[in-house]
């Protein structure tokens, strides 16, 4: 399936057009950067993007630092491959990097020139205290920004500021093992209701297998629970005691105790080794990306045994309220010295080669692209009745507004240092809701917020 490619002029603009180079690439046409030529630099004109003010541009062979987890890095890997020329200097971090960041900022060196950066933290990097994020919108065509999602660059756009680019959507689907469920005679469920139900017939009439394992945070969005609902400028609304929570809570509660559920990471070793690989797993309710990354890559399931279905909704509810449990975009540093470069980078990243590669993982959130990432993996899932792109659209068109994501690493992680490990002993997320609400709301005070609760 062919793609309608940027045009020549498209991804970069402005004054960053008058030296090209050929970016060997079937989704993005040459693009123009004096930075990424070697042996020159971008001179030292002393605006950037947005009228910021940018620390001198090197000037010289390219030298990148990049900051990246390990799904985004055979993307920089492939580009580095493409352009020998310029020497990218591939660093894979941990998720949370805003410690690390913050030392830079105090120290006063130390940034990467580019970072990849997860869905809940692309606006808040652009903003105090980290203040990364350059504005990169002289660099990339309107035309380019016309071809993502709907949405999915609100993140990262600060008034006129472009503060990122956004590499993938991730939305929460259902994933089955085909062969289990005809085997076992069980019909797909289409709420959390039915969900639950068989989970709790799986633990009679087959005992060993699994639903998943206990994902609460990623189901809570969904049910529209304010775990920690951003209503303002560093204003939280935390009530775990809402309906709309403890309907998770309950579920996932019940599931555990029948054993059908388990209370661990589906990254986990013990996971993978116990329920993944030997195809334990009658269903789970995870993001996009892990059909490729986890069901077929990591748990080496065959090609075409891997269903996929939409997203659950809520028997009580006409709407299904869905949840990114996943996503990524790149930002650029306003303290890189070569801006340029590393901006044609983030645009390459979103919407080259990289996103049409056979072994990417992610969906695209550049729209060009997503229809041969499906074209890519129409034979490697099995959709039923349905095409691979309703399911998708489904789940992508059904995300929900409500869930405001809140950039407080102590306060994300919450779940897994309070609730987590008690389960694994036997208690009950209902009966650790107090402790677990106190832990949040400690949190977030420290770190400046005001919270509301209940």
């Amino acid at each position: 399936m062919s793609m309608k490619p940027p045009s020549r002029e498209g991804l970069l603009r402005g004054r960053h057009r008058r030296s090209r180079f050929a970016l060997a690439s079937s989704v993005c046409a040459a693009i123009t950067l004096a930075a990424c030529v070697p042996g020159q630099g971008t001179t030292n004109d002393p605006t950037t993007a947005g009228g910021e003010e940018p620390p001198p541009q090197a000037e010289g062979p390219v030298e990148l630092v990049v900051w990246t987890d390990p799904v985004r890095q055979v993307g920089f890997e492939m580009y580095q491959e493409l352009h020998p020329e310029i020497d990218l200097q591939i660093e894979v971090l941990p998720d949370d990097v805003d410690s690390r960041l913050m030392l830079a900022n105090e120290a006063g060196e130390g940034w990467p020139d580019i970072m990849t950066l997860k869905r809940f933290q692309l606006e808040a990097f652009g903003q105090p205290p980290l203040d990364f994020s350059a504005d990169i919108s002289d660099y990339v065509d309107e035309d380019i920004l016309a071809e993502f999602s709907p949405g999915l660059l609100d993140l990262c756009q600060d008034g006129d500021a472009l503060r990122c680019m956004n590499n993938d959507l991730s939305p929460l689907v259902l994933w089955y093992d085909r062969d289990l469920m005809e085997e076992f005679g069980y019909e797909l469920p289409t709420t959390w209701e039915e969900f639950e139900e068989i989970g709790l017939r799986l633990a009679d009439e087959h005992p060993g297998y699994i639903v998943g394992h206990a994902a609460t945070t990623a189901i809570l969005p969904g049910s529209r629970c304010p775990m920690a609902e951003v209503t303002g400028q560093m204003e939280l609304h935390v009530d775990l005691e809402h309906e709309r929570c403890t309907r998770v809570f309950d579920l996932v509660d019940n599931l555990v105790e029948a054993g059908t559920m388990i209370p661990g990471s589906a990254n986990d070793p013990d996971y993978v080794a116990e329920y993944g690989a030997p195809r334990q797993i009658l269903m789970s309710v995870q993001a996009l990306h892990r059909g490729r990354f986890g069901f077929i890559n990591e748990y080496n399931w065959p090609e075409g045994s891997v269903g996929i279905a939409p997203p659950l909704r809520w028997a009580d509810e006409d709407e299904v309220h869905n949840y990114a449990g996943g996503g990524s975009g790149y930002a650029v540093s306003r303290h890189s010295e070569y801006q340029a470069a590393a901006a044609e980078l983030a645009v390459w990243m979103a919407t080259g080669d990289y996103q049409t590669h056979p072994e990417t993982v992610t969906f695209p959130a550049y729209r060009p692209a997503q229809e041969v990432w499906i074209e890519n993996n129409r034979d490697a899932f099995y959709t039923g009745d349905a095409e691979l792109e309703e399911i998708i659209d489904a789940a992508e068109s059904q995300l929900s507004p409500y869930w405001s994501e809140i950039n407080l690493g102590s306060v994300r992680g919450s779940y897994g240092q309070v609730v987590g490990p008690e389960l694994v002993h036997g208690r009950t997320i209902a009966e650790l809701v107090p402790e677990w609400e106190q832990y949040i709301v400690n949190e977030a005070e420290a770190a400046g917020w005001t919270v509301d609760v209940g």
